[in-house]
């Protein structure tokens, strides 16, 4: 990218300016922003390591595999946060999780090499950079011994809520890799949900009301409730 472009960056994504206020011209020749749409994939599990995704905007969902080759979900990453940073400064080869965008995202990209040099030499963003990654674990590390505890039906309800109403955008294939459980069980909790009226379903697509997402609200189905 143009070097002109750096400041207009900072201000449109406050949340990285410090990040890469510092950086190089000509790491930042070399990088790129990209946008991607609800559901498009950053990258698969098992692929080459090749760059590092910086969060601009939106949400990324993070999910591990398993030997059996089912998909269960790890953590949500927001805006200002990054992805494969770990991998690119422990010098994997492939990436051990997939990444892909939870809902539209903006994410700012730069090859693998570029920001272990660009890191390397910017003492500011090295420093920014430890501070995100020990709140990325920490983060992390609580969600998921958590949000595991709970039954799948409390994970799927929490996630539809957080849904804007209408139909849901998600398939139900994305839906358990999100919950971390088999369609067989999401399917099973969705018909439950439906006959205690807090969804609807018409041709095999789920649908949720103002009211609904009232009752889900208040329900003992949802995760805030919990707590």
């Amino acid at each position: 990218m143009d070097m002109e472009n750096k400041s207009e960056i900072m201000s449109r994504y406050p949340i990285i300016a410090d990040l890469i206020a510092g950086m190089p011209e000509n790491i930042w020749a070399g990088s790129k922003m990209i946008n991607l749409k609800r559901g498009e994939q950053i990258f698969e599990h098992g692929v080459n390591v090749t760059h590092v995704y910086i969060l601009c905007k939106g949400t990324a969902v993070i999910s591990s595999h398993h030997a059996s080759g089912n998909e269960a979900r790890v953590v949500f990453v927001g805006a200002g946060n990054t992805i494969g940073e770990m991998e690119a400064c422990s010098h994997e080869n492939t990436m051990k999780y997939s990444a892909r965008a939870y809902t539209s995202c903006d994410v700012f990209v730069l090859s693998r090499n570029a920001f272990v040099e660009w890191i390397d030499s910017d003492h500011a963003a090295c420093r920014i950079m430890v501070l995100v990654l020990a709140k990325k674990l920490r983060d992390a590390s609580m969600e998921v011994s958590e949000y595991m505890q709970y039954d799948a039906i409390v994970r799927i309800a929490t996630l539809i809520h957080s849904e804007e109403c209408g139909r849901l955008a998600m398939t139900r294939q994305e839906l358990a890799e999100t919950c971390g459980v088999s369609v067989r069980t999401i399917n099973r909790c969705l018909t439950r949900l439906k006959a205690e009226k807090m969804i609807g379903i018409s041709r095999g697509k789920i649908f949720i009301t103002p009211q609904q997402k009232q009752l889900l609200a208040k329900s003992s189905y949802n995760f805030n409730n919990l707590n």
